[in-house]
């Protein structure tokens, strides 16, 4: 994976251009540019790298868990990359789970809807408190990308 140098430090609708190749991550990068949800850079790496990691170290050549459910998901972009990654018939369900959904949180789900139409209907955003995830019941990974502080303690409770 290869990040051209950009100008901004935000990540741009006009930036897609620079993901010309027809890897998973250009194609997962140009879907995110044309979102233009103007989120940092980094964002698109930290995310990326921690999706291509689970898929990588934990799915190749197995099925994924039934669902996913990223805590304090913010624009819930982890979820797109995971789904991306996996074949379409192992593609989990995923709940990106936040106390609020940010406008650019339906501008990616548009975005790769667009790019990976069947995607979508494996995506849910569900507006909730972190306390109240509940991954009783089945095959389910709980993940959290940035969970700083006290939301690390109730990550791991969700996933106990």
């Amino acid at each position: 994976m290869r990040m051209p140098r950009l100008v901004s430090k935000k990540l741009q609708a006009s930036d897609a251009r620079h993901f010309v190749g027809d890897t998973m991550f250009d194609r997962c990068a140009r879907a995110t540019c044309a979102a233009g949800v103007n989120m940092p850079k980094k964002e698109l790496l930290e995310n990326w790298t921690l999706a291509s990691m689970i898929h990588d170290r934990h799915w190749r050549g197995t099925a994924p868990p039934a669902r996913v459910v990223d805590v304090a998901s913010g624009h819930g972009l982890l979820g797109w990359f995971l789904l991306a990654l996996c074949s379409a018939s192992q593609r989990p369900a995923v709940f990106a789970v936040d106390r609020r959904m940010p406008d650019s949180a339906a501008a990616l789900r548009d975005s790769f809807g667009e790019a990976f139409p069947a995607l979508p209907a494996r995506h849910r955003y569900v507006v909730a408190d972190a306390a109240d995830v509940d991954a009783r019941g089945g095959d389910t990974l709980v993940l959290a990308l940035h969970a700083c502080g006290g939301l690390s303690d109730l990550v791991i409770d969700a996933a106990v």
